[in-house]
């Protein structure tokens, strides 16, 4: 038994330590994983993954690792709707920069000014990426493709039956009205998208933070 137990510290330990070595974005190189906040992903509320896009001297950009939550891009149909006035955003700035971030956390948080096609500009602690972002900063669509929690794809989630991926929004609406792109399990992007109050596609959540030298 006290194999057993010393067994479980050592490596409970060992996973803090873990955790410790990706804690917080500084100093951190572009495409590394960091850990910044918490959401609840399948067995509780666990530290957030983030990889990191972009470094500007003293700020990041963050996009979350995997797919955190599954959710319309606007509640209702509504063809005039875009990025700026999506229940996507309002969810993304208000309850769940709320419930992922500490008080501490959120001061790291910078709210930036985002431009989208078709759409006004905007000013978001949190967001989603557009599509000139996504071309910008994954290339190939191989490099796009992402997994869902197990929270997300609980609520809804769609998951590719072939490959486990998921199909995630971009903030860019479609060349359509009533419909916003997304990033498809394979990579690809549609550019006809899917209706907004689709409840299937996932949220990668994308921040700018302060970051020390």
């Amino acid at each position: 038994m006290k194999k057993m137990i010393s067994l479980a510290v050592w490596l409970a330990v060992m996973a803090l330590a873990g955790c410790a070595q990706a804690e917080a974005p500084d100093g951190a190189g572009v495409g590394s994983t960091v850990v910044f906040g918490s959401y609840e992903q399948g067995e509780g509320q666990v530290p957030i993954e983030w990889t990191v896009l972009d470094r500007q001297e003293d700020r990041a950009l963050l996009l979350s690792k995997y797919a955190l939550d599954a959710m319309p891009f606007h509640e209702v149909e509504d063809w005039n709707v875009t990025w700026a006035d999506c229940t996507l955003r309002s969810w993304l700035n208000g309850e769940f920069l709320d419930v992922a971030f500490s008080d501490e956390e959120r001061m790291q948080i910078i709210q930036v000014t985002n431009a989208t096609e078709n759409a006004p500009d905007t000013q978001d602690s949190v967001f989603l990426l557009s599509l000139d972002e996504l071309n910008a900063y994954f290339p190939d669509e191989e490099s796009r493709v992402a997994e869902a929690t197990d929270y997300a794809a609980g609520q809804g989630g769609r998951v590719s039956r072939e490959t486990g991926m998921t199909y995630w929004w971009l903030r860019t609406k479609a060349t359509v009205g009533d419909a916003a792109l997304m990033v498809r399990y394979d990579g690809a992007v549609n550019e006809f998208g899917d209706s907004m109050e689709a409840a299937i596609y996932t949220v990668r959540p994308a921040i700018w933070v302060h970051i020390g030298s």
